[in-house]
C-alpha cells in the first residue's frame, strides 16, 4: 500500500512539474559551464579581511621561507582589507592578525589556499570562506 502511495505521489510531482516547462525547449538546449577552474593566481587574488570592529587589528604577512616581511599595517576602523594584492603565486605566507595586541589569527598559509576573514565586533577572527587550488 505505502509503495503505490508513493508511485501515485511521484507521478503527480512530475505531471505537474511537466505542465510549467517551457514548451519551445528541445533536449539539445544544454547549459555551458563558463568558470574555469581556480588558478594559484585567482585564490591568492582573493584574501580579503573584513574588519567589523573599531578596535586596533594589526594584520602582519611575512614570506614563510625568507621571513621578508610583506605586510604591517593597523586599521582602526571598520573596512575591507584585499591582502591578495600584497601576495605572490607560488609562495607560502604566514600571516598574523592581532586585535589589541592579543593574536586572533596566526596562520601559514600554501600557496593554493585563499581566505575571506572577518574580524568580529569582540575582536575574534572568523574564516567566512576557504578556498584550495
Amino acid at each position: 500500500m505505502k509503495f503505490r502511495y508513493l508511485i501515485v505521489c511521484v507521478l503527480v510531482i512530475t505531471s505537474g512539474c511537466t505542465s510549467f516547462t517551457d514548451q519551445n525547449a528541445s533536449p539539445t538546449d544544454t547549459v555551458t559551464e563558463t568558470t574555469e577552474p581556480a588558478t594559484t593566481e585567482s585564490i591568492k587574488a582573493f584574501f580579503k579581511v573584513n574588519i567589523q570592529t573599531e578596535d586596533r587589528v594589526n594584520i602582519r604577512v611575512k614570506e614563510l621561507e625568507s621571513q621578508d616581511l610583506v605586510l604591517n599595517k593597523t586599521y582602526t576602523s571598520k573596512k575591507r582589507v584585499d591582502i591578495g594584492q600584497y601576495l605572490e603565486a607560488a609562495t607560502d605566507y604566514r600571516i598574523v592578525i592581532h586585535t589589541n595586541g592579543t593574536v586572533q589569527w596566526n596562520k601559514s598559509v600554501q600557496d593554493y589556499e585563499g581566505y575571506e576573514l572577518r574580524v568580529e565586533e569582540n575582536g575574534t577572527v572568523t574564516v567566512v570562506n576557504f578556498f584550495e587550488s
